[in-house]
């Protein structure tokens, strides 16, 4: 029955597993999941108590389509206190989760003719959400030999005319690598050599183990920060994966343009998932 030229798409690995994982814990065997990312903790009470209190004071209808202003405001507070990276609340796009706010910048930027540059091994759906928009993945790859740590002059020859994004995903999933402050040096200078869009992907930025330690593209300075755009959330730090909220923040051009995909899209994020969220980022990380 298709018809047309659909888009070619393979399965996501990651949801396919921990579907098989679900299937075989139904059944009642006892297996062990490395699949989906998520914590063995529970969401902190304080944040569930919060979506409680949520759904008790009436907070269940839709919000604005980028997010409730009190959570972009915390959020902008956030990278104001950890980077001193001042953004404002309409550069700031509240999402069904990180996953979901980085496929809205791409519809934003990339199209067909357009190639997205990503570092291998990557996280599953990146090359399909490039493929979603018409635009061409082009793969970088990494080695085990030097910690998953990329090449910035292998970067720099995958740029080409058609580049208009590379995706940098510190700590990394699946690798664990963390990349430094030389790296990221690099990596901004091709981009503003050629132009680039820098999407990172810090979703995992709270789960780092001495002696690696986070460091965002933020801290390279304001005129880089021009040129980036972060895409992250609660799932990982707060054990939040079911409540599908996340964010991406940047130059608010582009925010507006993935704004736009987004209202047309799914309207907002779970406004529940909003005020728990609000919740989480006010309390600090005592919980992580």
């Amino acid at each position: 029955m298709l018809q047309g030229n659909p888009v070619k798409l393979e399965k996501s690995g990651t949801m396919d597993l921990f579907s098989r994982v679900v299937a075989l814990r139904a059944a009642g065997t006892q297996v062990i999941s490395l699949a989906a990312g998520q914590l063995d903790d529970d969401t902190p009470e304080y944040v569930r108590e919060a979506g409680k209190a949520a759904i008790d004071n009436g907070h269940t209808r839709y919000t604005a389509s980028s997010g409730a202003f009190e959570l972009r405001q915390a959020i902008c507070d956030k990278y104001l206190r950890e980077w001193r990276t001042a953004y404002e609340p309409d550069q700031v796009l509240v999402s069904s989760g990180a996953k979901h706010a980085i496929a809205n910048v791409l519809f934003a930027t990339a199209g067909p003719g357009d190639d997205v540059i990503i570092l291998a091994p990557y996280y599953p759906s990146y090359p399909q959400m490039i493929r979603l928009t018409g635009a061409t993945p082009v793969i970088v790859r990494t080695d085990i030999s030097n910690g998953y740590q990329p090449d910035c002059d292998v970067i720099k020859r995958a740029v080409s005319k058609k580049t208009r994004a590379i995706i940098v995903n510190s700590p990394n999933n699946p690798t664990g690598a963390v990349y430094g402050h030389t790296i990221l040096t690099g990596i901004a200078e091709i981009a503003s050599e050629h132009d680039l869009l820098i999407i990172a992907d810090d979703i995992y930025e709270k789960i780092v183990y001495p002696p690696a330690k986070f460091e965002s593209v933020l801290s390279l300075g304001n005129e880089i920060a021009q040129r980036v755009v972060i895409a992250s959330g609660l799932s990982k730090s707060y054990a939040m994966t079911g409540w599908r909220l996340g964010w991406a923040c940047g130059p608010i051009e582009i925010i507006e343009r993935a704004g736009l995909v987004q209202s047309h899209m799914t309207s907002n994020a779970c406004s529940i998932s909003q005020q728990a969220a609000v919740a989480a980022l006010r309390e600090g990380d005592a919980f992580i």
